[in-house]
């Protein structure tokens, strides 16, 4: 695969920026009901450490927020993340940062981790230094979830079936739960465990 750039981050924050609400969150079915599909196919009722990376203003988080004892929401733009802080300031378990991708995420040792509607704004090499990052901070039997709209467009350097493969030739995931929906794909895997340790920092 051809590596194109990732979207820059300026352009999300341009777009954060320019409304509330800009990709339609609370009013779009496709939104309202991907959510809904996502939660239902999480395998745990309840995880004690979950990550959602790429969070925008918090509309997936608030329906995870009820599965994890802490969950960590990040996203690259700061507009989104001091929304989100406004949004989501009721959820006591619930922290927020700022991170872009595919700078180091923050912390380790999660049970879950949740990447939707991101992958595809990556270029190839920057998906697979986000995944290599990603997947040493998730415990051994931990879960990581990935959804992503699955038609394509050209103003991304990915399409969702890309980002999918991707996730799925890692060896040191195995997939546990995989849907294929007319607009969008959901796949889950189980990390297992590794023959060596792997340091993953601070």
């Amino acid at each position: 695969m051809i590596n194109v750039g990732s979207v820059p981050i300026e352009e999300f924050e341009s777009f954060y920026s320019s409304r509330s609400d800009p990709y339609d969150m609370q009013g779009r079915r496709y939104e309202q009901r991907k959510r809904a599909l996502t939660v239902a196919a999480l395998s745990q009722v309840h995880y004690k450490k979950g990550l959602e990376v790429a969070a925008g203003e918090g509309a997936l988080t608030r329906q995870l927020a009820p599965r994890c004892r802490e969950l960590l929401a990040t996203d690259g733009s700061t507009t989104a993340v001091q929304r989100a802080s406004r949004n989501l300031r009721d959820l006591h378990n619930v922290t927020l940062a700022h991170h872009v991708i595919p700078e180091p995420l923050p912390g380790s040792n999660y049970d879950l981790a949740v990447v939707a509607e991101v992958g595809y704004f990556l270029g190839h090499d920057d998906l697979l230094r986000m995944l290599d990052d990603l997947v040493p901070r998730i415990d051994p039997g931990g879960e990581l979830l990935a959804v992503h709209w699955r038609h394509s467009s050209e103003d991304y350097p990915g399409t969702g079936q890309q980002v999918h493969e991707a996730f799925h030739r890692d060896a040191r995931l195995k997939r546990l739960n995989h849907h294929e929906d007319s607009d969008f794909l959901l796949d889950s895997w189980i990390r297992v465990e590794s023959a060596t340790p792997v340091d993953v920092g601070a």
